[in-house]
């Protein structure tokens, strides 16, 4: 579904026009002319990234630990590319974020605030090829979090971001978590700290 999908939103964008039959959609359709629009997908799992470095303009990832992204995702938009012959896509990692050191306030606010993902099937399987087959107990572990969740004072909020570029991050995408008894403290913080991390983007 989503290669043709993606085949179909490409071809429109870039010349104008598509007449696509596939299994699953049909596209007959006309714009003004071609338009500069990438057109990226989420992906989670390693055959949804290989599928990424094919045929799309990107990858974006979403509760992806770091070391999943490096050792799993990135290998496999390589092997997608290489095999379509073009280059690999920008990899927009999505990465939860919380200034906060109480490791046991940052266990609760992950628990509260990102509770959905343990309990799906698909980020459980995601998990379990990160290392982390804990997550079929539909619980984040402090394991997982520690993977997942960029956390700590600003300096080391700050190295973390640093450390997605330095394994092949095009971009970070973030989610604010806020922790501790005084919650909007905490996301001031953080986004102290994204705002200053942003200027040496720039």
């Amino acid at each position: 579904h989503l290669r043709e999908y993606v085949q179909i939103l490409r071809t429109l964008f870039q010349t104008g026009a598509v007449d696509f039959d596939g299994q699953h959609y049909q596209a007959h359709a006309s714009i003004s002319g071609p338009i500069d629009v990438p057109v990226m997908a989420s992906a989670l799992r390693v055959g949804s990234f290989e599928l990424c470095g094919a045929e799309t303009d990107g990858a974006i990832s979403w509760v992806c630990p770091g070391a999943y992204l490096e050792n799993e995702a990135l290998p496999a938009m390589e092997r997608g590319s290489t095999k379509a012959n073009r280059q690999v896509p920008p990899l927009i990692a999505h990465a939860p974020v919380c200034v906060h050191e109480n490791r046991g306030e940052i266990r609760v606010a992950v628990q509260q605030q990102l509770s959905n993902y343990p309990r799906l099937p698909f980020y459980q399987q995601m998990f379990a090829a990160a290392g982390f087959p804990e997550a079929a107990e539909e619980i984040w572990s402090d394991a997982m979090i520690e993977g997942t969740v960029l956390t700590g004072n600003e300096a080391e909020v700050r190295q973390r971001l640093e450390g997605l570029y330095a394994m092949g991050a095009s971009e970070v995408l973030v989610s604010i978590v806020q922790a501790g008894d005084d919650p909007d403290a905490s996301a001031s913080r953080t986004m102290a700290v994204l705002g200053e991390f942003a200027k040496t983007l720039a």
